[in-house]
């Protein structure tokens, strides 16, 4: 495929995205000099996708270079859709590796392409607690500590040691006790 150019939408004129999912911006005079006229790499997030950083008029906005690919060479997302990479690797932003797709089309993909991977508990990238404070806390509260003291004692909130120790989550732990 040969690559092609587009502006990013939104932000024409300050950056472009390519087919092969390559991002760069336009130099540009700012208050703290001239600025952009470069690549630019983005980052990884935690399950692989790759975000970058666009700026207009003071306000930064990160959105993923999938979605800025689809958006600039096919469109907006038809409603109820998101993006789907064909390949089942997130990091590559091709044009052909990339297609808006349903929820369902997406689950069904990462099935497909064994990347359907269920983080629970302490590999949750939203967690602060370990395995071991989630089994301590079901402990702490068949004790009859109160779950107000419990939330305050790890920092988290009472529907969190709720859900701990109600089996709503953290459902992977061995619900016995020592």
């Amino acid at each position: 495929m040969d690559e092609r150019w587009l502006p990013v939408p939104g932000y024409e004129g300050l950056y472009e995205i390519s087919s092969l999912g390559r991002l760069r911006s336009f130099p540009r005079q700012t208050r703290a000099g001239i600025l952009g006229g470069k690549p630019i790499a983005g980052s990884k997030d935690e399950d692989g996708y790759i975000r970058a950083t666009f700026s207009r008029d003071g306000k930064a906005t990160r959105m993923y270079v999938h979605d800025v690919v689809l958006l600039a060479f096919i469109g907006p997302a038809p409603d109820g859709h998101e993006a789907r990479h064909l390949n089942g690797r997130p990091a590559e932003n091709d044009l052909g590796n990339l297609t808006w797709g349903t929820r369902s089309e997406n689950a069904f993909d990462r099935t497909r392409h064994g990347t359907n991977i269920n983080r629970k508990g302490e590999l949750h990238p939203m967690t602060s607690l370990r395995n071991e404070d989630a089994m301590e806390i079901i402990r702490m509260k068949q004790r009859g500590m109160k779950q107000r003291d419990i939330a305050s004692i790890y920092r988290i909130g009472e529907a969190t040691v709720s859900r701990i120790v109600n089996a709503k989550g953290w459902l992977h732990l061995n619900r016995g006790t020592e």
